[in-house]
């Protein structure tokens, strides 16, 4: 085996059961080296299918924006609560 640096890379993957439960699953990449787009790619699949196990999936991107930069929420004069959303980089869906 190769090792290229003293590192162990770890990702954490933002996942919900899409009902106010969320939380993240740690995957680490391994141990010594730099990992490619490709095997973390790969980890995020094998973890998805596991969360899947116990009732749980990734998060989608509107999802997971929100929790980065949290909508505002206002109320009116009339007590009617309005919530605004930020506009998400790229579109709604994950870029490939």
């Amino acid at each position: 085996m190769k090792m290229q640096a003293p590192i162990e890379v770890v990702i954490k993957v933002a996942v919900t059961n899409g009902e106010g439960q969320s939380g993240h699953a740690t995957v680490t990449c391994g141990k010594g080296i730099f990992p490619t787009e490709e095997k973390i790619r790969e980890l995020v699949e094998k973890c998805e299918a596991e969360v899947a196990e116990s009732g749980l999936r990734l998060m989608t991107k509107r999802e997971w924006f929100n929790t980065i930069c949290p909508p505002e929420v206002e109320e009116d004069e009339d007590g009617e609560v309005h919530v605004t959303e930020y506009a998400i980089p790229g579109g709604n869906d994950w870029d490939a």
